[in-house]
């Protein structure tokens, strides 16, 4: 789910910031806190999925219809 979310955000980012946007500096990652997860003392329930800007690439490649593997 986190990845679809990362895609829309790179999308509007994309839209807005135009040639000044860098995925690998404005796109961070996702962060999940699960609640059964918050009495250990070493995660405190948190986790952390960092952006693949390769990733977000390959999703929108396939959402704009030309295949996660065409280069272009």
């Amino acid at each position: 789910q986190y990845a679809l979310y990362t895609l829309a955000l790179h999308r509007l980012l994309k839209h807005r910031l135009g040639a000044s946007y860098r995925p690998g500096q404005h796109l961070g990652g996702a962060v999940y806190l699960f609640l059964r997860g918050c009495d250990n003392p070493d995660t405190r329930g948190v986790f952390f999925e960092p952006a693949s800007p390769a990733l977000v690439a390959a999703l929108d490649r396939l959402f704009a219809g030309e295949g996660a593997d065409d280069a272009g």
